[in-house]
């Protein structure tokens, strides 16, 4: 099984002005978290960044391997 090198997960989400933050119960998923008052607007902005970090480790894994 390949994994991320450290910090190459970091920096692919922090290009997109995003946050990670790490589960210490060991569950591996993703929970995106709007505003209260996101509009269509902000959540499909918020799922293009996301779809744009998964694609980019998409990509260094195919690379990496």
């Amino acid at each position: 099984m390949l994994a991320l090198q450290g910090g190459v997960l970091g920096g692919f989400v922090a290009e997109e002005k995003m946050t990670v933050r790490p589960d210490d119960r060991g569950y591996t998923g993703l929970t995106i978290s709007p505003p209260l008052v996101a509009d269509d607007v902000v959540i499909d902005d918020l799922v293009a960044r996301v779809d744009r970090v998964a694609d980019r480790v998409d990509a260094w894994l195919a690379e990496n391997q």
